[in-house]
């Protein structure tokens, strides 16, 4: 019975393959020079040479992994709270803004331009002001786009702003801006923190449908 033949090993010029011929031969000589050190280093010395390398490794995963994830903690446990009593405010006023306001509104004409310029007062190209289509020729209304705008401007132009233009608020959809960001997004949440996205709709309150009406 014949043995299969043993097979041989890889020779010097099989070994990584990839690598160009000239930077093979110095990682060889490298290499080379290495072993050789290393075997005229006495047992004391080569202890001492594997803990400095294990020190390295060490401090490399403390500085590179370790301590920028305990600072990225450290600032969320500190900003999180600030971002929740921001949450709140703003559940407050999406909850009061649906109401319907009913002062004493300007000449029709008027309320384009009219709420256009306070829209650039409080959120100055955060906003794409347009009519709303939804709604009948002879009952004007307007949509409100806000993108990425303050959060604290948009509370503050929603409490204000349509009753002195005497418009009503028929529908309101906004969340906040880093609730929008997709899980691997390079964006830095934190520049999006205390900031807006979604649509207002304002109508006259007369155009709005009543109560009682099917």
């Amino acid at each position: 019975m014949t043995r299969p033949a043993a097979s041989k090993p890889a020779g010097p010029g099989l070994r990584r393959p990839g690598w160009p011929p000239v930077l093979r031969k110095r990682m060889d000589a490298w290499s080379a020079q290495a072993r050789a050190q290393w075997s005229q280093l006495a047992a004391r010395e080569r202890r001492l040479v594997g803990f400095c390398g294990v020190l390295v490794v060490v401090v490399g995963g403390w500085v590179l992994a370790i301590e920028p994830a305990l600072k990225r903690i450290d600032h969320w446990e500190t900003e999180l709270p600030r971002l929740r009593s921001q949450s709140s405010a703003l559940d407050a006023v999406l909850d009061e803004a649906a109401l319907p306001m009913t002062p004493a509104a300007p000449a029709p004409g008027e309320l384009p331009a009219r709420l256009a310029r306070s829209l650039e007062a409080a959120a100055p190209g955060a906003y794409t002001l347009l009519a709303d289509e939804e709604a009948a020729a002879d009952a004007p209304a307007w949509r409100v786009r806000f993108d990425d705008a303050e959060a604290g401007a948009v509370m503050a132009w929603l409490f204000q702003a349509p009753a002195e233009l005497g418009l009503a608020v028929s529908g309101v959809s906004l969340t906040q801006s880093a609730e929008l960001l997709p899980p691997d997004t390079d964006i830095d949440v934190r520049a999006l923190a205390g900031r807006v996205r979604g649509d207002v709709r304002l109508a006259l309150p007369a155009s709005l449908p009543s109560k009682d009406s099917p």
